[in-house]
């Protein structure tokens, strides 16, 4: 057992002070939970913590999760009075990120030296993007920090959920289309040489199934190499025609167009798109700059000159619902709702509601087209095994007959 030092605050604001014995920092929380209590800060006491702690990960990059936990435990505590650079330090010591902490410290750092919070923010922008420092910039304005990082934190876990649905859906083609190689290749290296070597020693002449199979064996052999150099070329070419203008432009048509995918991708980007703009609004960040962030976090070149088409009908005096209405790239429900908020001035809230929407409708997809890949892929390698069995196997019969 740990012993812990905490600061808890009721929901008139009063604040309680003292020590709890626990396994770990996670059991505190829930204790306070239970009490009615928001935890503002949990700290072990063992000054041996620091000497034993396991090493930090030494990673360039802060995950999704990371900066929900992030946004979370500094929401909470400034909400209960302690200062951001305290708030900060207290954090930075607790995660596991080498890189995170470095950033955190020096963020700590600049705002002792008299920077505001959101200038500090601009040093990291690998870390804290257009989006975060706009909705820092919204709650220093208005003071709401520890509301803002609320709307941060939950942002961040929806965000997290979206990313690991659409991996999720693009990976497992990719896997079964491994699955496949690793199975040809088994084939092409273990069984099929013993077969052939096997039939090299018949005089009788092979069935013509058996000699097609194995002529196009014996292609692919020869010419395996040179096959692979095709491909990596291909794959080189490909990769820096995309860095081109037209390029880039081109992947970004096509993958809008692909079969399956593409109603992931617009679903997701659709989504995206509503719980950042809902996010945004609630904390009062401007229509246009909400727009130019949100073209900011897309590297797809269709879906931001569509955003580019929608701010300059906003600045020619156009409502977002007529100004979305105006591309392609919104369905029917979207423009719908956004009318609806614009009628009721509650354009955040009917945002994030449409948002939801469009989570479930992009989970739907994916089962769908998982459903549909699956037995396609199943087809695929029940057919490259029975042709080869066939092939192999037809010799022996034959000659089994005779």
């Amino acid at each position: 057992m740990k012993t812990f030092k905490y600061i808890l605050r009721d929901e008139s604001g009063k604040q309680y002070t003292g020590t709890y014995e626990a396994v770990s920092h996670s059991e505190v929380i829930v204790w306070a939970r239970c009490q009615g209590r928001i935890p503002v800060l949990i700290e072990e006491l063992d000054t041996r913590k620091k000497k034993s702690r396991k090493k930090k990960r030494n990673v360039k990059h802060v995950s999704l999760s990371e900066m929900a936990a992030f946004c979370w435990q500094i929401g909470t505590m400034m909400g209960g009075g302690v200062s951001i650079t305290e708030s900060l330090e207290t954090i930075s010591d607790d995660i596991d990120n080498e890189y995170f902490e470095k950033t955190l410290n020096s963020i700590s750092e600049d705002i002792k030296a008299g920077s505001t919070f959101t200038d500090a923010l601009k040093k990291h922008p690998k870390v804290f993007n257009t989006f975060f420092r706009a909705m820092s910039l919204a709650g220093e304005t208005s003071g709401n920090m520890p509301q803002v990082f609320e709307r941060l934190a939950d942002y961040y876990v929806k965000r997290e959920k979206l990313l690991k649905d659409v991996k999720g859906a693009l990976s497992y083609p990719c896997f079964v289309a491994g699955f496949v190689v690793l199975i040809v290749t088994v084939m092409g290296l273990l069984i099929i040489p013993r077969f052939k070597s096997m039939f090299e020693m018949f005089k009788n002449e092979l069935p013509a199934f058996t000699e097609v199979y194995m002529s196009c064996y014996d292609y692919i052999s020869r010419n395996i190499w040179w096959m692979g150099l095709i491909i990596i070329a291909l794959w080189i070419s490909g990769h820096f025609y995309s860095k081109t203008i037209n390029g880039h432009r081109n992947l970004s048509k096509l993958v809008l167009r692909l079969p399956f995918f593409n109603n992931i991708i617009i679903n997701s980007f659709i989504t995206t798109f509503c719980q950042t703009t809902s996010t945004l609004f609630m904390s009062g960040v401007s229509v246009l700059e909400t727009l130019e962030i949100i073209k900011a976090m897309n590297s797809n070149d269709i879906i931001r000159e569509s955003i580019t088409n929608i701010q300059k009908r906003i600045e020619e005096g156009d409502n977002i619902s007529s100004a979305i209405e105006s591309t392609e790239m919104f369905p029917n429900l979207v423009i719908k709702m956004a009318q609806v908020g614009e009628q009721s001035g509650s354009l955040s809230n009917v945002f994030d509601k449409t948002s939801e929407q469009f989570q479930r409708q992009l989970e739907g997809s994916i089962k769908a087209m998982t459903k549909m890949i699956e037995p396609v892929m199943m087809m695929l390698v029940g057919s490259l095994v029975l042709v080869t069995v066939i092939a192999l196997y037809l010799p022996v019969f034959t000659m089994s007959d005779v």
